[in-house]
């Protein structure tokens, strides 16, 4: 764990932000106005290579695009941390190792991963602890003496998960989280659909939690739009996606995508980052209208892989 040892996150938002914010990357220049607001560079550089997150080319540091947005802060610091987590769970660089060793640790429970260190444990593994708490991927509770995955950031736990082979266990307390956290979102959708319609009470008493009774229906909610069509209202389908507040990916059914194409304009994905456990940041939903048009065939924004195959055995 030495990579961790004096390893703030403060250290490595400063190189960041000294190599973005300036066109000259050599690295002395860097190094310099890294010094000028942190300190330990050689640690926040070592780690920041080892991830693949910059590099050093011919004397100059190059820095990885999806990093590169660090620009004068306008990336918040959580979403910073969210991608260094990310990056740091999913690498096959020399600290996947120790990595893997520490968060095996953490053990499903009711609704999250949880460990509980010996005293001799706890000093040996401080230096990894403390950075990812740094990072606030866990958390400490006092009362009981055990480290928990924060609910913000379980994200990147799951790209941890997801290169493990999981128990039924781990594997039943993700799915579900998944679906306490789809159906709070829906709840949260609903709320939002009757502010929406502020000053249409009729259409408000319309507005139907179609998933909470239909698992099968190929969207969550039944709402509606304000302009009228041939003076009849109009439907307005809303499939409701949480996402990750650091990116925007989401599953999307076979199902669902074919009611996308067969309601076109009426069919909405609502994408709501979350927050915390069951919270989310409404001021930052994004609404995709006709998302057959504008997600699934807009490969200059979106892009897709697909996940899962149904195989058929074919008759003679």
């Amino acid at each position: 764990m030495k990579a961790f040892e004096n390893l703030k996150y403060h250290q490595l938002k400063a190189l960041l932000d000294a190599a973005n914010s300036t066109k000259d990357k050599h690295v002395d220049v860097v190094q310099r106005r890294h010094r000028s607001s942190s300190d330990n560079y050689t640690g926040a550089c070592a780690f920041l290579k080892d991830l693949e997150i910059i590099q050093e080319r011919e004397d100059k540091i190059t820095v990885k695009k999806a990093f590169q947005l660090s620009l004068n802060g306008r990336v918040g610091d959580e979403t910073l941390k969210g991608l260094l987590l990310k990056e740091l769970l999913a690498t096959k660089g020399e600290m996947r190792n120790d990595v893997s060793d520490y968060l095996n640790k953490y053990k499903p429970t009711r609704d999250s991963f949880e460990y509980k260190p010996t005293n001799a444990a706890r000093v040996k593994e401080s230096p990894m602890r403390n950075f990812l708490m740094d990072l606030e991927l866990i958390q400490y509770n006092r009362a009981t003496g055990t480290y928990i995955i924060k609910e913000e950031h379980f994200d990147a736990f799951e790209v941890f998960l997801k290169q493990k082979k999981l128990t039924p266990k781990e594997l039943a307390v993700t799915l579900k989280r998944k679906e306490e956290l789809g159906k709070a979102a829906e709840l949260e959708v609903l709320e939002y659909e009757k502010r929406r319609l502020t000053g249409y009470n009729e259409l408000i008493k319309n507005i139907e939690h179609v998933a909470k009774n239909d698992a099968g229906a190929g969207y969550d909610i039944l709402s509606w739009e304000k302009e009228r069509r041939n003076g009849k209202p109009v439907e307005r389908y809303i499939e409701v996606k949480a996402v990750s507040k650091e990116n925007r990916d989401f599953y999307w059914s076979r199902n669902e995508v074919e009611k996308a194409n067969e309601l076109t304009d009426q069919y909405h994905l609502y994408l709501l980052p979350v927050i915390g456990k069951k919270k989310f940041d409404i001021g930052k939903l994004e609404v995709i209208p006709n998302p057959i048009l504008n997600v699934f065939e807009n490969t200059a924004v979106w892009s897709k892989q697909i996940e899962t195959y149904l195989f058929s055995k074919a008759h003679n």
